[in-house]
């Protein structure tokens, strides 16, 4: 917090009350200044400044986030829950797709995952509405709820749909599955959701990447995480290369899109490698591109925090 302001001449003054600290990452109040010294006695000392407010926790800064509750630095160093991705890279491209390893893919594909830790007070619950803009290949789930039930456009490829799906599994398949992870202060899994899910039928897994966004508000824990989770089966992700069927080589990829609502966001500056599990730059998961601005390949979505608010509602709650 900033420094109480001096005392007048005279007797000293009392020192001021220490600004209190921000739960997350936000710095402190600030601090009372002192009371003014009494009289104007011959050369008497100045009194002392206020005690400066203790600094908040690590975390990000808080004049800039929509709230410390959600302003933590995720593990993978950069950006906090508030400004968050899903990303696929593409390291190789091959047909229709982009290898996101190459070589040999492993047993259980290529995954990453990013934690958020919750601030606040712990176990209180927190209503947090949030925006998500993606350009993503599409996925069927099952046993859980499909916000937008059956329903597609007739029209495909320019609409902005809403994919999100709370609860349920995914149906095996070779397409990848977006996952958002809700824990609480204890560390158990209190809720799942999925990002990009498709009606079951209806051929939308295939060579096609499709615009989506949508608003959602979900309840998390105070003291908890959030988990993002991207996992790829087959290594391989359709790429980034226009509406409708993306084409083989040798056909140019001429006409990669940005998001809708935000062709001019960033991409973060690190992100998880999938074949060896580090922190790298970004840049390392996609040669293509050759720096942070969009178009991205292969596959992008960015998840905005708008607001957070106190309430006694269960993580069950479906708003």
């Amino acid at each position: 917090g900033t420094r109480g302001g001096g005392e007048t001449s005279g007797a000293g003054g009392t020192g001021g009350v220490a600004g209190s600290a921000i739960d997350v990452g936000g710095a402190g109040t600030s601090g009372v200044a002192g009371s003014a010294g009494a009289g104007a006695g011959g050369g008497g000392q100045g009194g002392g400044g206020g005690m400066s407010g203790a600094g908040g926790s690590g975390g990000a800064d808080c004049g800039r986030c929509v709230d410390p509750v959600t302003s933590k630095l995720s593990d993978f160093g950069v950006g906090s829950w508030e400004s968050s991705w899903f990303l696929t890279g593409c390291k190789e491209r091959s047909d229709a797709f982009c290898r996101t390893i190459v070589g040999t893919c492993p047993d259980g594909g290529a995954r990453t995952l990013e934690t958020f830790r919750i601030g606040g007070l712990p176990g209180q619950h927190y209503k947090v509405t949030f925006n998500f803009n993606a350009l993503v290949e599409a996925k069927t789930y099952e046993g859980g709820k499909r916000d937008a039930g059956t329903n597609v456009p007739v029209q495909q490829e320019d609409p902005i749909l809403d994919t999100f799906y709370r609860d349920g599994a995914p149906v095996a398949s070779g397409y990848n599955v977006w996952q958002l992870s809700v824990y609480d202060e204890k560390g158990q899994l209190a809720r799942h959701y999925y990002m990009n899910s498709f009606p079951n039928g209806g051929g939308w897994e295939s060579h096609r990447l499709f615009r989506i966004g949508f608003t959602k508000s979900i309840v998390i824990v105070g003291g908890g995480k959030i988990t993002h989770l991207v996992e790829d089966s087959d290594c391989m992700s359709v790429d980034n290369c226009g509406a409708g069927n993306v084409p083989p080589p040798p056909d140019a990829c001429t006409a990669p899109r940005r998001l809708f609502k935000e062709p001019d966001v960033l991409l973060p500056a690190q992100y998880q490698d999938p074949s060896d599990g580090l922190i790298k730059s970004t840049l390392a998961l996609s040669p293509t591109n050759k720096d942070l601005s969009q178009p991205w390949h292969s596959q992008l979505g960015h998840l905005t925090v708008t607001k957070v608010e106190p309430t006694s509602d269960p993580v069950s709650t479906d708003y």
